[in-house]
């Protein structure tokens, strides 16, 4: 193509675009080398988690991992969770583990200002926690309505599981809230009876089909070594597991007793102490120690909603009131 030097206005502007072409080039092949550097190092990270770290991180960055491309934002968050455990977990005298944390913040803080707003704009624990959710739902609604075990739920309800693992991270004391620990047990648990199922070549048996005999306790006691054998792949399993639906304080039926001309004695309330109001907490308001109660009780509430788990939101927000009306 030719462009007239007596021509100022077409000469500017044919330059003026090829510029523009060449720094979009430039700019699309830095990102290019920044993903390609970002996903060796991050790699990296997976790969050389130091030997005492294997079982107790690496779940979290292979997610983190799996995340990078799709959901950048929820593999930063796993990986400030990995954070958060091995600054838990280093010793003084662990020289491989410091250089790994030092690699690790390092590869965060480049990462947080690549993502910007994506991560700092957004509530952590809401990112991971809707995620974890979506997930969970698909898993159990197949598993629920029948379906036979296979490896793909099983990475659902596993990944479901480390996501709500990672919400601990942004509690006040660092542990996992009540009701997302029980449906993170509750995914990991149905995660190891497809995952034995599928190995032993045996059908799946739900232990939320009718015909299930012995309940969900018996279960889980059935397979507790199972649980122990995968902590290096699944980290965490704790002894006891839960349904999804049972709420957070609910205290287990008590056992059949025979009549006797005693009354049985009364399992004490699970949540609710005993209060004696006085003149002045009646004129005055509730007491101190009701308001704290009513409080961890309304915290409660707010935490069930985030899980949808409506019946338990009520139930804490009406022992709530109960506490204020000194009841």
């Amino acid at each position: 193509m030719f462009i007239s030097y007596e021509d100022p206005f077409l000469f500017f502007s044919f330059f003026l675009f090829l510029s523009i072409c060449i720094t979009h080039d430039f700019n699309h092949r830095k990102e290019e080398v920044y993903m390609t550097l970002h996903m060796t190092t991050s790699s990296s990270l997976t790969v050389n988690v130091p030997d005492h770290w294997v079982a107790t991180l690496r779940p979290y960055l292979q997610r983190a991992d799996e995340f990078d491309k799709v959901q950048p934002a929820i593999s930063y968050f796993l990986r400030t969770h990995v954070a958060h455990l091995a600054m838990k977990q280093r010793k003084k005298d662990d020289p491989v583990g410091t250089q790994y944390l030092r690699q690790l913040l390092q590869v965060l803080e480049a990462e947080k200002q690549r993502l910007g707003q994506e991560v700092t704009e957004v509530d952590g624990r809401t990112v991971l926690t809707k995620t974890a959710l979506t997930l969970f739902s698909k898993a159990d609604d197949a598993e629920r309505s029948g379906a036979p075990a296979e490896m793909g739920l099983v990475r659902l309800f596993f990944t479901a599981s480390i996501l709500l693992d990672a919400t601990a991270q942004f509690s006040e004391n660092g542990e996992l809230d009540p009701i997302a620990a029980k449906r993170r047990d509750y995914a990991r648990y149905i995660a190891v009876r497809m995952k034995k199922a599928i190995e032993s070549g045996t059908p799946y048996e739900s232990p939320n089909a009718p015909e299930t005999s012995g309940g969900l306790d018996e279960m889980f006691s059935e397979d507790a070594s199972d649980d122990k054998r995968t902590q290096e792949q699944q980290p965490g399993f704790p002894a006891s597991m839960y349904h999804p639906m049972m709420t957070p304080e609910q205290p287990p039926p008590p056992p059949y007793q025979p009549p006797n001309p005693s009354p049985p004695p009364q399992p004490p309330a699970p949540a609710v102490p005993m209060m004696v109001p006085n003149a002045s907490s009646v004129a005055d308001g509730p007491s101190m120690d009701a308001m704290i109660s009513a409080q961890k009780c309304a915290k409660q509430a707010v935490s069930a909603l985030q899980f949808y788990d409506h019946a338990t939101a009520r139930k804490q927000l009406l022992t709530a009131l109960k506490f204020l009306d000194g009841k």
